[in-house]
């Protein structure tokens, strides 16, 4: 990791050596943190890691030469006490019990550089940030280097160069300062305006009491008009009332005509499994009761037409002529059914005509042959006419 300071700025002290304020914020692409090596940035999520950590780490004056807890020749002026996230900012509360560094601090040492070891990702948002310390600086963190502990920089050559960071500080501060007059001239500009719309404001309100009369009629006339609004707007809601009373009550209607409506499609549809029983069968062969609740009623009509005629018919032809070929299928398979039973009945009775006729036939060939035998049995005992 390599080790960054940010720029911050002290507040007014809350007691005689107790100060506060911000020592860390949220960074994006309008504001990034710049070192020698690029751009690095920081979330919001990082100030809660920063503001835990600040609790006890010393505050310096500047910044050690390297980590303060690696041996760094700054020497600690105070301790931060508390630290909290306020919005976009980590603001600490910090104690500062060394003369000098009061001194300093009253003498124009107004800004805040924390210290700190930071990972960033392929973004260059820092992702883990260790804390080493607080310093008190004159002016934060350089614009294109790294502040180091005395308060001079290391740039892209790898040189120490104080008087470039000093020349820095020193555009930072002329830029504070044109910024602060600025500043200036941009309230006074708003001051001026305030005047000219101030005085705009007395013209309208003398204005206003001109036409206070107008006012005060225009406002009984408005009262009135009101007054009919009201009025129309109950006859109109008397009206609504009427009319959502009719809306309710050919709701009902037509709720009833919904639940005939159901009832009847119930009793088709019970007739139609009834038909489909009658011709497919309400078994199968192990004996188990077909379920047909799952089929359409189409389904089981071409059910039906494939069964009487062996006739595959497309689901997609229209409604009427499914109907009229099942109905015509029913009729026939009824019709074929009685003639069936018929020739059946006939089948039958010819049979039982005929094994009467073959028992009849049975039994006078029987009674034939039994006289027969019994006639040639008995030739012996009839004289023979025959001739010696």
């Amino acid at each position: 990791m390599l080790f960054r300071t940010d720029r911050a700025e002290l507040a007014r002290p809350k007691t005689v050596t107790t100060f506060e304020g911000v020592v860390a914020t949220v960074h994006d692409e309008n504001d990034p943190l710049v070192y020698k090596w690029g751009k690095e940035f920081r979330r919001a999520d990082v100030l809660t890691s920063i503001a835990a950590q600040l609790p006890g780490k010393p505050v310096t004056l500047l910044h050690p030469t390297e980590h303060y807890n690696h041996g760094g020749n700054a020497k600690s002026v105070g301790t931060i006490v508390s630290a909290r996230v306020d919005g976009n900012h980590v603001i600490a509360s910090f104690e500062v019990s060394d003369e000098n560094a009061l001194n300093e601090i009253k003498n124009g040492t107004q800004d805040l550089s924390l210290g700190y070891d930071a990972e960033c990702d392929d973004t260059g948002h820092q992702t883990t940030v260790v804390v080493d310390h607080l310093a008190l600086v004159p002016v934060g963190r350089c614009v294109f280097c790294e502040l180091r502990a005395d308060n001079a920089c290391t740039c892209a050559s790898g040189k120490t160069c104080h008087n470039s960071c000093m020349e820095n500080d020193t555009q930072e501060l002329q830029k504070k300062l044109d910024e602060a007059l600025a500043l200036v001239t941009k309230t006074e500009s708003e001051r001026d305006a305030a005047v000219v719309r101030a005085d705009a404001a007395v013209e309208r309100a003398d204005a206003a009491d001109t036409a206070k009369i107008s006012f005060e009629t225009l406002a009984h006339n408005a009262r009135k008009d009101a007054d009919k609004a009201i009025a129309d707007a109950v006859v109109a809601a008397e009206s609504a009332t009427a009319e959502l009373e009719k809306v309710r009550a050919d709701a009902v209607e037509a709720a009833k005509a919904a639940v005939i409506a159901t009832k009847a499609e119930i009793k088709v549809r019970s007739a139609l499994e009834s038909t489909a029983n009658a011709v497919l069968g309400a078994v199968d062969k192990d004996g188990v009761v077909i379920d047909r609740t799952a089929m359409t009623d189409t389904q089981i009509k071409l059910a039906v037409i494939k069964h009487v005629d062996n006739d595959d018919i497309d689901a997609d032809k229209p409604e009427l002529f499914i109907n009229g070929v099942f109905e015509s299928a029913v009729k026939r398979n009824l019709k074929g059914a009685n003639a069936l039973a018929e020739t059946r009945q006939v089948i039958e009775t010819v049979r039982k005509d005929v094994a009467e006729a073959v028992i009849v036939e049975t039994s006078s060939e029987r009674a034939a042959d039994a006289a027969l035998r019994q006639r040639y049995s008995n030739a012996w005992k009839i004289p023979s006419t025959k001739e010696n």
